[in-house]
């Protein structure tokens, strides 16, 4: 990822030209692709891999990768939404609970639990986490069903330590290179007792704008202490500042790298409706991700996106 934002970019004038009349070609070409309604498959032979020979008509991507994406992308949407409630809820109970609190979010056989808590200090001395309050989340719903605050607190429990170790490690790992100050929204994810996913979202300076790029994913140990791998989810080049205003027309950026829309690119539009349609163009292919996070396949991109430097 950029360790700067757009706004530092130097364009020359021959890049701007160039710039331009890429944009407006792709503004065309998307026309006719949305004028003429989503493509229809072509044949059942999955996504080949980026770098590949252009597309043809006879493959495209599978809906079982489309759908998979989709659900990624519900998860970490649901998973900031739960914390964000679980905020606002404890603020209207006892304010003093958000004081020096950090929430994680942990699944326990399909019950989300947001944990909050806190780091207990003797003499100046940090002696262990304990757990302040608990909230149950109900991602379908998209609702709490309970919030309970322990008076007096208790010992947290070890998946939520565990969760919080995970979220910590990578974003130490995340701000490396990155300039000062930066923060991250995370979601960190698992089904059952294996390891952590962790996803890391650049946290918007501007208010009304989200960024698209400079997000990144890690895998981390059950115990939330070691990272085994750890990748950028977008391209280093694509560094994109959209407006959440609502426009008369759709929003989009471009992949230089990779076949498909990401999970962080879905839950942009879960969380951001008025982003909605949103368009991500691949080297091989053009998707439309709508309101509700689903994502169409619309065809082959004729108007493949430019490497570090180009627009986007």
């Amino acid at each position: 990822m950029k360790s700067h934002s757009t706004s530092g970019f130097s364009i020359g004038r021959a890049a701007l030209v160039g710039r331009a009349l890429r944009v407006a070609l792709v503004a065309a070409t998307v026309a006719v692709i949305l004028s003429t309604g989503p493509v229809g498959a072509q044949g059942s032979g999955t996504v080949p891999q980026a770098g590949a020979a252009p597309a043809g008509t006879g493959d495209r991507p599978s809906d079982e990768m489309l759908r998979a994406v989709e659900s990624d992308g519900h998860r970490i949407a649901s998973y900031h939404e739960a914390i964000a409630k679980a905020r606002d809820r404890a603020r209207e109970k006892n304010g003093d609970l958000l004081d020096g609190t950090r929430m994680v979010v942990v699944n326990r056989s399909g019950t989300w639990h947001v944990v909050f808590l806190r780091q207990t200090v003797i003499a100046g001395v940090q002696k262990g986490l304990l757990a302040v309050a608990d909230a149950v989340f109900q991602p379908r719903a998209g609702d709490l069903s309970a919030f309970q605050a322990f008076d007096p607190p208790r010992v947290s429990p070890s998946d939520a330590q565990a969760a919080m170790r995970a979220g910590e490690g990578s974003r130490t790992r995340a701000q490396q290179g990155m300039p000062g100050g930066t923060t991250f929204d995370e979601a960190v994810l698992r089904d059952g007792p294996g390891p952590w996913t962790v996803y890391l979202q650049r946290h918007p300076t501007a208010p009304g704008s989200f960024l698209i790029g400079g997000d990144f994913t890690a895998t981390v140990g059950p115990d939330g202490t070691q990272v085994t791998d750890f990748k950028p989810i977008h391209d280093k080049s694509v560094d994109v500042s959209v407006a959440l205003s609502k426009s008369g027309s759709p929003t989009l950026h471009m992949h230089p790298t990779g076949d498909l829309p990401t999970a962080t690119d879905v839950a942009m539009v879960v969380e951001h409706p008025t982003l909605a349609p949103h368009l991500v163009l691949t080297p091989r292919w053009m998707f439309r991700i709508e309101e509700g996070g689903t994502i169409t396949f619309l065809g082959p991109n004729s108007v493949p996106p430019v490497a570090a430097g180009g627009g986007h």
